[in-house]
């Protein structure tokens, strides 16, 4: 049995058959985790245990499973393919096959295009050759969108190359012929490929891409950069996309995702007029309710308060701080891009005194925690360590819509919103955003 997880949180799942343990294990960062066991029985339940999420599904001996779920709402996204053709087989040898060509991904990227498009044109041939293993007329739907997975990898690995050429060579690529011209390989009005989540993936990122090209804009880090590229994705998805489900599904996508990070300061026509246009009652509710989650974090609104834990086990409110500017870093010990930012983190709170630096973790495993906050109470004092109870699923974590990491929160010295999403230790223009009087914030 192959589970697929989407946005992976936490650490481990739990396979069990009543009153026994058949396994527990890690996934790895595709939110990959294979289960290989012998039914008890030949027809028997199973159980699956992730955050504190239950799931029981009935598994008959021969079978092959590929269950997929969201890591939030796991009872509510779950999908199952049981069947005997191997589905669960097929994505774990095109995982490994894609592992083993990746592992030297700066080599491959900082290759001259020639050599590239030869390499990425023999992994697209061996995930073809795979595919055409596991074909089968019985199951020609999964086959579709396995193939239209397969094409628009291939198409993104053109899409990426210029700018992780230069990211990891510090020049610009030269492309020639053997340079794919994908953007006449991308199709916009098929709505049968939303059925595929690479297509969702490669059409959002081209229409990100073309639109931050459009604009001009380099390093997205202020809020104004983000809305100006909202209003250009939502001019680019009316103009390439006639299909209403299509053109739906994109603009519903780039919306949530704005609101999710920043709320809805700035971008009330663009929600107002999707609310007034939109077909689909899901997208149209899902817009709602963030719209109503992102207005309590509003700018000059008051913070919510909420309870944490320390190291030592006392609990502390927010409302305890009140009387400095606050900033809060939301992190995970098994989240690498947080790890990365401690250090500037830590240099901040010794350069500004004046502010309180707190860091509230959202792990799951306690313990874990603990050594980690311990370590870097350690190396440096200012920066208080605290753990929330139920990690995402925790009250801080849904009344600030704590969705992904890292993720940091400004908060002035009345307890008042100064930004939900505000920029990160490494930015670059932190030091004069921090170094703002109470009144020039708003």
């Amino acid at each position: 049995m192959l589970i697929e997880i989407e946005n992976p949180m936490g650490n481990y799942i739990t396979l069990k058959n009543a009153p026994d343990v058949i396994n527990i294990s890690s996934f790895d960062n595709e939110g990959h985790v294979k289960f290989e066991f012998i039914p008890v029985l030949k027809k028997d339940t199973y159980t699956i245990s992730y955050n504190d999420q239950l799931v029981r599904l009935v598994i008959e001996e021969g079978d092959d499973l590929l269950v997929r779920f969201s890591s939030k709402k796991v009872k509510e996204s779950i999908e199952i393919n049981k069947s005997k053709y191997g589905f669960a087989d097929y994505i774990l040898k095109k995982n490994n096959i894609a592992k083993a060509f990746w592992k030297d991904i700066k080599g491959t990227y900082s290759l001259p295009i020639k050599n590239y498009r030869r390499k990425i044109d023999s992994l697209n041939r061996e995930y073809q050759n795979l595919l055409k293993e596991y074909n089968t007329k019985n199951n020609k739907s999964w086959t579709d969108v396995e193939q239209t997975n397969i094409t628009y990898d291939y198409i993104e690995s053109f899409m990426v190359y210029p700018q992780e050429y230069k990211f990891f060579t510090k020049t610009a690529a030269t492309l020639d012929s053997n340079y794919l011209d994908y953007e006449k390989l991308l199709e916009f009005n098929n709505p049968d490929l939303l059925a595929s989540n690479k297509y969702k993936t490669v059409i959002l990122n081209y229409i990100r891409l073309k639109a931050g090209k459009e604009l001009n804009i380099g390093r997205l880090e202020s809020i104004e950069d983000f809305k100006r590229l909202l209003n250009k994705q939502l001019m680019l998805i009316d103009n390439l996309i006639q299909d209403k489900k299509v053109k739906g599904y994109f603009a519903f996508k780039s919306i949530a995702d704005h609101l999710k990070r920043f709320g809805t300061e700035g971008i009330e026509d663009n929600y107002t007029r999707f609310l007034n246009e939109a077909n689909n009652t899901s997208y149209k509710n899902k817009i709602t309710d963030l719209v109503e989650r992102s207005q309590v974090l509003a700018k000059s609104k008051q913070a919510p308060d909420f309870e944490f834990e320390d190291t030592s086990g006392n609990i502390l409110k927010l409302s305890s701080f009140i009387g400095k500017k606050t900033y809060i870093d939301v992190w995970a010990t098994w989240c690498v891009p947080c790890l990365k930012e401690a250090i500037p983190l830590a240099e901040l709170s010794n350069e500004f005194t004046n502010i309180n630096f707190i860091a509230i973790s959202v792990d799951e495993n306690k313990e874990v925690w603990k050594a980690k906050a311990l370590e870097y109470e350690k190396k440096n004092p200012l920066v208080k360590q605290f753990t929330v109870s139920g990690g995402f699923k925790s009250y801080f974590a849904e009344k600030y819509k704590v969705e992904a990491l890292p993720r940091f929160i400004l908060i002035d010295e009345e307890g008042k919103m100064i930004d939900a999403n505000t920029l990160k230790p490494s930015s670059k223009r932190i030091h004069r955003l921090l170094s703002k009087k109470p009144k020039q914030h708003f």
